[in-house]
């Protein structure tokens, strides 16, 4: 009856990934090669994806490639390792598309995802939801 009414899911369960940075202020900073005289690298910040832990990201997620601000060389950098940690330094705020590049058994290939940096308090993050199925491929 379930299954008739398109309400019965089988094997498949609802993954919450989250992705973001953390940051913190830097003590006694540089002054920046790209803000112009009086601009310091007063924040550092650290941009991640995962789930609850390693172990299970790194069973969903093969790499994640960051593309960072064009001052930043490299600006874009692939990871692949959970959680897929990028830390940097810097003085201004960007968007920062992020491409998640899942493994092959979930049929998800690669999605793309935004997040604007965030230097308030120790920073922000958001969660997307995918509906995976228990043998590692998606609904």
């Amino acid at each position: 009856e379930l299954e008739a009414a398109g309400e019965w899911l089988g094997n498949v369960r609802l993954v919450k990934f989250s992705f973001g940075n953390t940051h913190e202020e830097v003590k006694n900073p540089k002054p920046s090669r790209t803000g112009g005289a009086n601009t310091k690298n007063s924040h550092r910040w650290c941009m991640f994806v995962s789930i609850q832990n390693p172990e299970e990201t790194a069973r969903y997620i093969k790499s994640v490639t960051y593309h960072l601000h064009p001052t930043f060389k490299p600006n874009k950098i692939k990871v692949s390792e959970p959680p897929f940690l990028l830390s940097r330094v810097g003085w201004g705020y960007f968007d920062i598309p992020i491409d998640i590049e899942f493994k092959e058994s979930t049929g998800i290939g690669t999605k793309r995802l935004e997040h604007m940096l965030c230097f308030e308090g120790q920073g922000k993050h958001q969660n997307i939801l995918l509906e995976v199925s228990d043998d590692g491929g998606t609904k």
